[in-house]
């Protein structure tokens, strides 16, 4: 359902000032190599730019996607590749693009993974904050709006096996190829736990 949304402007007349979808939501659009991710925008409150990131000596207990910690509000945030895991995960190179960090407040993960992502930061850096964690991001990335109709559910046969993995659906955009939307949750509980 399209909607115009209107505005005032000083001579009181109302014109539409911009077209929105009751159906749309904003998603983190990823770009790699032939193919794109969407993640729902909500799981992220902040990006920065990543300019600062201090690496694991080799000595702590870190998960293979644990990259270092970096400064974010006065708290130290444990840093996790999440472009790294998309890429191996989808054999696909990220696209060249800035380095950022998403800021991520645990408390919006499901239970179980909040859970795991706290227990990882405490047995990596026990002076991280157990509340925040950081993604490391160095592709092309930006927050688009999607309308919910333009992503199609996997086949029925797939569907399982791949929500397993964290792949919900799928949005083809012509020439530019296919975009998985991703259950952020699943994909980094896999993430930790392997």
């Amino acid at each position: 359902m399209i909607c115009r949304k209107y505005s005032k402007d000083w001579s009181g007349i109302l014109e539409p000032e911009k077209s929105f979808s009751l159906n749309a939501h904003d998603f983190l659009s990823v770009e790699h190599e032939n193919v794109g991710f969407l993640i729902n925008r909500d799981q992220f409150f902040a990006s920065v730019y990543l300019d600062n990131i201090v690496p694991y000596q080799g000595n702590e207990i870190c998960p293979e996607y644990c990259a270092g910690t970096m400064m974010f509000r006065h708290e130290k945030l444990v840093v996790y590749e999440l472009d790294t895991l998309l890429g191996e995960l989808f054999q696909a190179e990220p696209q060249k693009g800035l380095k950022i960090a998403l800021v991520s407040d645990v408390s919006m993960f499901n239970k179980i993974t909040g859970n795991k992502i706290r227990t990882v930061i405490t047995n990596t850096d026990p002076e991280a904050s157990t509340d925040y964690l950081a993604f490391r991001i160095g592709s092309q990335s930006e927050i688009i709006k999607v309308d919910f109709s333009e992503i199609k559910l996997l086949p029925g046969r797939l569907r399982k096996r791949l929500n397993d993995k964290g792949i919900l659906g799928c949005r083809f955009r012509g020439n530019l190829g296919a975009y998985f939307f991703i259950d952020i949750d699943t994909v980094i509980y896999g993430g930790l736990t392997a």
